[in-house]
């Protein structure tokens, strides 16, 4: 069955772009955005809910989480990207660990392209 949003007042739509825009809402919902195929990709496990336009049905398909198609313009309203790329994902925020025994950490600051961060941190593996 296909889950289809078309209203921006939707609450779902409300609550993504909620835990886009605010940081201690993210933390009290211990969730976040992420948004482009390769980081959902890459974090499939801890997925709540995609969101996507009809164009990334393909890509969503494979996943098991909650599913929802959206219209483009319900997807730049939760992007907030001039050019958001079609698909976004709720996932959980990783329990944190203690660094003291890492060998090598790598911090990020201020990445606004998802697809930067994610070279970064293949480019660090």
């Amino acid at each position: 069955m296909i889950r289809v949003l078309t209203s921006l007042q939707h609450p779902l739509i409300k609550h993504f772009v909620k835990l886009r825009a605010d940081n201690a809402y993210r933390y009290e919902s211990q969730s976040l955005v992420i948004e482009g195929v390769k980081p959902i990709q890459e974090i499939e496990p801890h997925l709540i809910r995609i969101l996507y336009t009809p164009n990334y049905a393909y890509f969503a398909d494979p996943f098991t989480c909650e599913k929802w198609e959206v219209t483009d313009a319900i997807m730049k309203k939760i992007s907030g990207m001039v050019s958001p790329e079609g698909i976004i994902a709720e996932v959980q925020i990783p329990v944190f660990e203690s660094l003291d025994k890492a060998h090598r950490v790598l911090a990020l600051d201020g990445i606004n392209d998802p697809g930067n961060m994610g070279t970064l941190i293949r480019t660090a593996l």
